[in-house]
């Protein structure tokens, strides 16, 4: 499979994304926004995933306040888990942070990713009219990595802790997001 479309309403993210953590053992998922309402939906897949001593990695951000705290306090849960959880810290470093992508390796060396317009939450993986693709080329997963190592060593991108939700949770109660 050299690549694939993904297109939401007509697929469900969270089912192809459970079905890639099923056969995975190393996934990394970068996304701006985390909603609880599509964590929910995985959160059960992830754990099963982690306790099979797989390797997870997340990046988010809070990238126009969107994130949800609650949210947050469910990756803290991932991360007593074994999964390496961190954040973009988008308001201090005046940087937008707009990305959504998941990147899935299997035991044979085998490698995709998917990268689209959908962030992880409930409408981005069932109802809203997103595009997303599964890509398996060598050279973009190529450049996905370094793409990654860049992010993960930017020093605007910190491991999540309690006291980092107790002090975002501050700015985002006075931000309402109306698309929540």
């Amino acid at each position: 499979m050299a690549s694939e479309l993904i297109n939401i309403p007509e697929n469900k993210l969270d089912e192809v994304l459970i079905a890639r953590l099923d056969s995975s053992k190393r996934a990394i998922f970068i996304v701006s926004f985390i909603f609880e309402s599509g964590l929910s939906l995985i959160i059960d897949a992830l754990k099963r995933f982690l306790k099979n001593e797989n390797q997870l990695t997340i990046i988010t951000s809070n990238y126009l306040k969107c994130t949800q705290p609650e949210a947050l306090e469910s990756l803290l849960t991932l991360q007593s888990l074994g999964a390496e959880v961190y954040v973009f810290d988008s308001l201090s470093s005046n940087q937008s942070f707009h990305i959504k992508s998941y990147y899935f390796s299997d035991y044979y060396k085998s490698e995709s990713y998917i990268v689209g317009s959908s962030n992880l939450s409930i409408s981005a993986f069932r109802s809203s009219l997103e595009f997303n693709a599964e890509i398996s080329d060598a050279d973009f997963l190529k450049d996905f990595h370094t793409q990654y190592h860049s992010i993960l060593n930017n020093p605007c991108t910190c491991e999540l802790t309690e006291s980092f939700i107790s002090e975002y949770r501050l700015v985002y109660e006075e931000n309402k997001n109306p698309f929540l």
